[in-house]
């Protein structure tokens, strides 16, 4: 069972990485650094959820303000649009 997770998990983050090479090249440099800041939030929910690990305060704090900071940049770009 664990071999079979950790096999899925090696296959999807494989992807997630093809996928986010293939944004660099083709995608504007704003959107690929929003991409790439929200990624410690993902892998720490991954974590979290799919491996059992313990979030901290600290740990959901960081999670909390990359968040905010990334729907405030949305929200700013929205309006300048």
């Amino acid at each position: 069972m664990f071999q079979r997770l950790m096999r899925a998990l090696i296959a999807l983050m494989a992807v997630a990485y093809m996928l986010f090479g293939y944004g660099i090249t083709h995608l504007a440099a704003p959107i690929v650094s929003t991409l790439a800041v929200a990624e410690p939030v993902m892998a720490t929910m991954q974590g979290v959820w799919l491996l059992g690990e313990p979030m901290t305060r600290l740990g959901a704090a960081g999670c909390v303000v990359i968040v905010l900071a990334l729907a405030g940049l949305s929200l700013g770009q929205r309006r300048n649009a």
